[in-house]
């Protein structure tokens, strides 16, 4: 395996109180080869095209309740 790479993450939620979270994650040396190729294929930085997957899996396994927020629920689109 190769050596994990760190990167920094800032997240947006898409409510009107809007606040920025700031996160590391670390992902696999293919992985981070194939997220710089989907930047240059695409036009886009690499940390929008992180955000942007994350944000789609917090839309699809977002709970059905503001209140509920332990359960979480697969929300078919």
């Amino acid at each position: 395996m190769g050596r994990t790479r760190q990167r920094n993450l800032i997240l947006a939620a898409s409510n009107r109180h809007e606040r920025y979270v700031s996160t590391d994650y670390f992902i696999e040396e293919h992985d981070d080869v194939l997220i710089s190729q989907l930047s240059a294929m695409m036009g886009k930085d690499p940390s929008r095209i992180m955000n942007e997957a994350i944000g789609e899996l917090i839309r699809r396994y977002r709970p059905p309740s503001r209140n509920r927020t332990t359960r979480l629920k697969l929300i078919k689109s």
